[in-house]
């Protein structure tokens, strides 16, 4: 039975059109430059998507959030059929299938508990936007670490860097700017939803607007902040080979001598840290060998500590374990190493392991890093973390907590096979910096390669596929943000708004004896 003061529900099939098209506005929000152009539509990504399951039944917006997560994953991950295919040896029909199982078994089912939980509570009794925004938040959330699979890819507060609104990542992280984006969007939708006006509109639509424009107001005010204005200011070079995979180009050689000859054309600018990309070795810096006391001599001829990745193995039982490391080398000996701790599902470790009846496992098999360990270079102590792991905000944290007082993010983005995934890690390195309040070096590949400062801004980025030589100078930060003191506060509130606004709805529901 129906609540008299509702709308009608939707058609199914406008109300599908609609969500597709929310999906590809949210898919352009994470996928377009520059920030004017692509902020405005994070803001409204969700217009379409709130307004129809707000006006339907819970089990239709479950299955409205299909075409939603289909159109969207289109568009952010337009890439991933070529990666699978030229990586990892999928048949075109075998990459259109991992692509189906991305979007269907890995993103669709938070969003359409999302959808389902958003038409069940707005069917009972009218919610507030800052309540949709929690449930948005718990959504993303669940995406980028809850299930066997994490994909924190392309979360909606990444649509917001280069605005203001980025800023507010100092306080809630990448998941609360996110949230923020969802309460624009809810307010927008309420026209269209009477049911997301709340109990007292006035109150629940100002609260959310005027929340919205005092984190705008403390971006603007924060961009004027200079972070680490009272310590040295440190010279540092990222090197941009601009090479092919390993795979694609074997001669492992020539790849090592043109990472030292882009870095001897630097030592002009007498760098204090020197920043080579993941895998810039490909031998094990720590096993003894001709390959390696070349290098090392090379290296010591620089005259400057040097940040780089390469393979490492630790001998255990029943196995030895690998990893994928970061190094720091000083005067031709290792001063440090870091283990990748967060590591890519079925390209690094099999998520499946467990579930699996036999052991055949065709990706690489790594071990997770124990610790988050900073490496400890002359002029500054430096949190390294490794390719995708910029993706997960918990890996800066803990190295900023452990002391690190400039992050670094090499990486090899050349497997992505587009542009947008790696100007997406680009980004994603930016809220890194915000969040903490440290400068982030990041080294590539073949891009994007960039020094950015702690507030989040580019200060000197390198073009895609090309081989560079970036200079520029930071300060080390010793910053303690509310992110790092209380990370999981915007999670918690957010659990806590959706189960107080249920329990609400299921008393309403019981004293009207409405089954529903």
């Amino acid at each position: 039975m129906r609540n008299r003061a509702s709308p009608p529900e939707l058609s199914m099939v406008r109300c599908a059109l609609a969500c597709a098209a929310s999906g590809i506005i949210y898919g352009l929000a994470l996928h377009l430059e520059p920030a004017a152009l692509r902020a405005p539509l994070g803001l409204l990504a969700l217009v379409p998507l709130l307004a129809c399951a707000a006006r339907t039944t819970p089990g239709r917006a479950a299955l409205l959030a299909v075409p939603w997560t289909l159109a969207a994953t289109a568009v952010v991950a337009a890439w991933f059929p070529a990666t699978l295919e030229r990586f990892f040896g999928f048949s075109a029909g075998e990459a259109a299938l991992g692509w189906l199982a991305l979007a269907l078994l890995v993103n669709l089912p938070p969003y359409a508990a999302f959808a389902a939980w958003l038409a069940w509570r707005a069917r009972r009794l009218p919610l507030a936007p800052l309540t949709v925004s929690g449930a948005w938040l718990l959504a993303e959330w669940a995406r980028a670490g809850a299930g066997p699979v994490p994909n924190p890819y392309a979360l909606l507060g990444a649509s917001q860097v280069g605005t203001p609104l980025d800023q507010v990542a100092e306080l809630v992280g990448v998941f609360g700017v996110g949230a923020l984006a969802a309460s624009a969007s809810a307010l927008a939708a309420a026209p269209f939803a009477p049911a997301l006006r709340g109990r007292r509109p006035v109150f629940a639509m100002g609260l959310a607007a005027a929340l919205l424009v005092l984190a705008f107001a403390f971006g603007v005010a924060r961009l004027g902040h200079d972070f680490g204005a009272s310590g040295e200011r440190l010279r540092v070079v990222v090197v941009q080979p601009g090479l092919v995979p390993a795979r694609e180009d074997p001669d492992a050689a020539r790849r090592l001598e043109t990472q030292l000859a882009l870095s001897r054309e630097a030592l002009d600018f007498r760098p204090d840290l020197l920043f080579w990309p993941e895998y810039a070795v490909e031998f094990y810096p720590r096993e003894d060998g001709p390959e390696r006391r070349r290098f090392f001599a090379e290296a010591a001829a620089l005259g400057t500590d040097l940040i780089f990745g390469g393979p490492h193995y630790r001998n255990a039982r029943p196995e030895p374990e690998y990893y994928a490391s970061l190094f720091l080398l000083r005067d031709g000996a290792l001063a440090g190493r870091y283990d990748k701790r967060r590591l890519v599902p079925f390209a690094e470790y099999d998520p499946l392991a467990r579930l699996r009846l036999d052991t055949d496992f065709a990706g690489a098999r790594y071990a997770p890093g124990r610790a988050a360990r900073p490496l400890e270079a002359r002029t500054a102590s430096v949190g390294g973390f490794l390719c995708s792991e910029v993706l997960f905000p918990g890996v800066a944290r803990a190295l900023a907590g452990a002391g690190a007082t400039l992050l670094a993010n090499p990486s090899n983005d050349g497997w992505f096979t587009a542009e947008a995934p790696a100007r997406h890690q680009l980004w994603s390195a930016q809220l890194r910096a915000i969040e903490n309040r440290r400068a982030v070096v990041r080294a590539t590949s073949d891009g994007y390669s960039a020094v950015i400062d702690a507030r989040g801004r580019v200060v000197v980025a390198s073009g895609r596929g090309t081989a560079e030589v970036l200079r520029a100078a930071v300060r080390p930060s010793h910053a303690v943000t509310w992110h790092q003191r209380v990370p999981y506060a915007p999670l918690a509130v957010a659990a806590l708004a959706v189960a107080a606004s249920s329990l609400a709805a299921l008393r309403r529901g019981a004293r009207k004896g409405d089954p529903r």
